[in-house]
This record gives structure tokens, sequence and C-alpha cells, in this order.
């Protein structure tokens, strides 16, 4: 089964596929831009349907049984989540972020749960970059394993408590 993991962004727009039976090797992990420069509708409308064409994306997309959105909140990353469940709606789950910290053991905190995803992630699986931002190429690998997470959820229970949430902070007196 081919599980397709898409973390929405026009600046940082990470994917990462891979199958169910070697999840720790995924076959495709990129996080890149959709266009650079101020944002416009007019842009965003024109680089989700660019990258959607693009042969790589459109070939793993139509492969895939299964395409995870993390579900956005404001509505320019909304709108490319539309364009992707307009075109694979059978095949499409959003899924909020807030289930993803949930299922992953990860802080509730936006900031504090970034983090941890990333120290999870590069607990079990090598990173595609050494340096640069690595949070959305993780939330992306997230996404596609909360369904096999929901599949097989004997398979996780070392995945729950490598990260943790943060010690609270000492009151200075």
């Amino acid at each position: 089964m081919l599980i397709v993991g898409i973390d929405a962004g026009y600046v940082n727009f990470a994917i990462c596929a891979l199958h169910s039976d070697k999840p720790k090797e995924p076959v495709h992990w990129t996080n890149e831009p959709l266009f650079t420069g101020d944002f416009t509708e007019e842009k965003l409308c024109a680089a989700v349907y660019a990258w959607i064409r693009k042969p790589e994306i459109a070939e793993l997309l139509k492969a895939a049984d299964v395409i995870v959105l993390e579900r956005q909140m404001t509505m320019k990353f909304q709108a490319i989540n539309h364009c992707v469940r307009f075109l694979y709606f059978e095949k499409t789950k959003e899924v909020n972020p807030m289930t993803m910290a949930s299922l992953f053991g990860l802080p509730k905190l936006r900031k504090d749960k970034k983090k941890a995803a990333v120290e999870l992630v590069s607990f079990h699986v090598l990173l595609p970059i050494k340096k640069g931002k690595k949070d959305d190429l993780c939330d992306a690998y997230l996404l596609a394993m909360s369904h096999l997470q929901q599949k097989n959820p004997k398979f996780f229970p070392k995945w729950q408590g490598v990260a943790k949430e943060p010690a609270s902070k000492k009151i200075k007196k």
C-alpha cells in the first residue's frame, strides 16, 4: 500500500510517500516552496496547478492508495488541500494536527510539537536533509504514518514516549 502525507504550505510544501511494508524507507520525501515572492491567490492557484501536473507528483498521487492531508486553519492553505481532494477525493483524508499529536504522543503547543516531531522522526528514520527546515518534512512523514498507526496500532507502542512534553520552566524568585 502506498501512502502519501502532505503538509501544505506555499513556502514549505512537504510531501512524504511510503509503502506500508517499508515505512522507514520513504520513496519520495521533499520540502519545496510552491512559489517565491509575495503571496497572491493567483500565484497560489497557478503554483498548485503546476505542482499537481508535475509528472512525478501526478504519478505519485495517482498510484497512492491513501493521501493524508494535514487539516489547515487558514484559507490559503485550505485551498491547497481542496485542490488535492478535488482530484483524488475517494482516497484522500484530512487529519487534525491535534489528532497527530495524540497519535504520536507529541506536546500540544505548536512550537513544542514541531520540535518533538523532528526528534521523534529522527529517532526512527534518516531524514533527507541534515540542515534546514525539518519540521514540515517530519509532519508529512507522520501524516503518512498516521494511516499505518490507525491500521496497525501494535506497530507503534515504541513510537510513543520518545518525544516528551518539555519540562515546565522554574519560576525565578
